[in-house]
């Protein structure tokens, strides 16, 4: 139920500081969009989480995990309105998105090295530099899909606003989703282990998920 609760709140806190950040005050039928959305995210999680194991007690650290969560969350939005200011401003000064976008990269790699290094120490960068063969092919697939999600990340937030790029994030679902149905019942979707989940949970957060989007984005 945590990370029901949780995954959508990148959405709230956009909203709350692109209000006091940038004095954009959404309608009242953007307002209902987004709680649309909110359900939704929250419907096509709940089917999975029911379904998973779970600990007979919670484990003694599950609050810390929450608050990191939420944490982590407000973080997410906190770099959404800092990027899309910042993307304006840059662009003002003819700076490209491929710019910005490897800058943004720059830094994320300047934090998360050190911080992968003392959790996880050596061993792990080992495995990484020793990947060979369909274990490099995926690697290299993962690293260019991460530039790439970066790059339209920042074009995105400089050509629209902070609230309305996160909403369009807020559809990974149902990309996720589609491909799911297109691949669903062939040797390929079987041996990515994918299927299209047709329970009436997950039909109803994917139809307002994307009603949420069409009602905010009109």
């Amino acid at each position: 139920w945590a990370f029901a609760a949780l995954a959508p709140l990148e959405v709230v806190f956009v909203v709350v500081l692109a209000r006091v950040w940038q004095k954009a005050t959404p309608s009242h039928g953007q307002c209902l969009a987004v709680v649309s959305i909110l359900v939704g995210a929250v419907l096509l999680t709940s089917r999975t989480l029911r379904h998973a194991r779970a600990p007979d007690r919670p484990p003694s650290g599950w609050p810390a995990a929450i608050a990191t969560s939420v944490a982590f969350r407000a973080n997410q939005a906190l770099s959404t309105v800092a990027t899309r200011d910042a993307c304006v401003a840059l662009r003002a000064r003819g700076v490209g998105v491929l710019d910005i976008a490897a800058c943004k990269l720059v830094w994320v790699c300047a934090f998360c090295a050190p911080y992968a290094l003392a959790t996880e120490g050596m061993a792990a960068w080992r495995t990484l530099f020793a990947a060979r063969s369909v274990a490099a092919a995926w690697l290299a697939l993962s690293a260019a899909l991460t530039g790439l999600f970066q790059t339209a990340h920042v074009g995105l937030g400089s050509c629209v606003g902070s609230v309305t790029s996160t909403v369009v994030q807020q559809l990974q679902p149902a990309s996720t989703l589609a491909f799911a149905a297109a691949l669903s019942g062939t040797a390929a979707g079987a041996r990515l282990k994918v299927h299209f989940d047709t329970s009436p949970a997950g039909l109803a957060g994917l139809t307002l998920l994307l009603a949420g989007a069409v009602l905010f984005l009109v």
